[in-house]
């Protein structure tokens, strides 16, 4: 019998033979039994398959969407590989610069504005300020009504590229702006260095990123001194001292000042190099006069001080920084000086 398993010798025994077809039935039974379920866990293993490739793809693009809330750069400052990791209470010291950027006049702007128009302005400006601080180091820890607090763990000239690249897009957006019949906007920032602790609080069905410090709130307090200097970018000294190239953009000394909150001074500097054109070019030309103001303002000689303060006024007179210190020459001429005066102005004012 050709084909088969053994061989049935003659004379044919009818059982034997009867015994060894049905052999033959069954055993091609279980091959057929067995090359179907080969088949079904075949399929079986490629449905698996799929489905383990759909759940990766599925976490995977809910790790992206988790990452739109609590920043990637959040996560890596944790030494942490994914958001699936983080903890409650995970906490992490860091030395970075914090930005403060606000809208100038948002009370008076959202007064204009219909809720929709007010999110759709919003949204319009974060979407070109947000992609110059990506691009200069930095990562936005956390949207405000009418601003950005931003982090930069590198070199603090990676926030001041950004602050003066933030006026660059602002500037572009008000060209927007005044195409379609809207009034121009301004931003005030401020800059500074410091240690921080970056970490997760919260609770456990509720948590998110926090930064604690008191830099934050120092930070928040410079940024607030730019409308009363009429500045643009504002940043403390611990901050201008440790960039690698502060004389790469045109910057001055603003005042000495104890901000609202606040024990200690804070050394306030001026980055005005985007400012608009016009004001940038006043500020360079007026510097040496203003400069030698604060000389004589410092050393006690009011009379003389003012002569500079003036002769910075009348070439600028939107300067109010020069406006500021020739007001206090006039108080401290008619009232005298304290006698523990050190140059330190307290703020009582946010």
């Amino acid at each position: 019998m050709t084909g088969a398993v053994d061989y049935i010798s003659k004379p044919f025994q009818p059982e034997e033979v009867d015994v060894r077809v049905n052999t033959h039935l069954t055993m091609n039974r279980l091959k057929q039994s067995l090359a179907e379920k080969n088949k079904e866990l075949q399929a079986y293993s490629e449905h698996l398959e799929e489905r383990v490739r759909q759940r990766t793809a599925e976490l995977a693009s809910l790790n992206r969407v988790y990452e739109r809330f609590v920043p990637r750069e959040f996560i890596d400052l944790q030494k942490k590989e994914s958001i699936l990791e983080i903890h409650l209470g995970d906490q992490v010291s860091h030395k970075m610069t914090v930005m403060f950027a606000d809208i100038r006049g948002w009370t008076t702007l959202l007064e204009k504005m219909t809720p929709t128009e007010a999110f759709s302005f919003i949204n319009a400006y974060l979407r070109r300020v947000s992609p110059v601080i990506k691009d200069c180091n930095g990562f936005i820890d956390q949207f405000y009504g009418d601003g950005v607090m931003a982090l930069f763990p590198g070199t603090p000239d990676d926030a001041v590229r950004a602050a003066v690249g933030l006026q660059g897009a602002v500037a572009e957006y008000n060209r927007e702006r005044e195409r379609d019949g809207f009034d121009p906007i301004g931003i005030g920032v401020g800059l500074h260095l410091a240690d921080l602790m970056l970490g997760i609080i919260g609770s456990e069905d509720r948590m998110q990123g926090a930064v604690v410090g008191d830099a934050v709130n120092l930070a928040a307090r410079i940024e607030g001194l730019n409308k009363m200097y009429g500045s643009y970018v504002s940043l403390s000294d611990e901050t201008f001292f440790a960039m690698k190239e502060p004389g790469r953009y045109r910057h001055r000394f603003i005042d000495k000042v104890r901000v609202k909150g606040k024990e200690d001074a804070v050394t306030v500097y001026e980055v005005f190099e985007g400012d608009p054109e016009g004001i940038s070019g006043l500020k360079e030309q007026t510097k040496p006069a203003f400069e030698s103001g604060l000389q004589l303002y410092y050393g006690k000689k009011f009379s003389e001080a003012s002569v500079h303060f003036n002769q910075v006024l009348e070439a600028n007179p939107e300067d109010l920084a020069a406006r500021i210190y020739l007001k206090r020459c006039a108080n401290y001429m008619v009232n005298g000086v304290p006698p523990d005066w050190n140059g330190v102005e307290t703020l009582f004012e946010k």
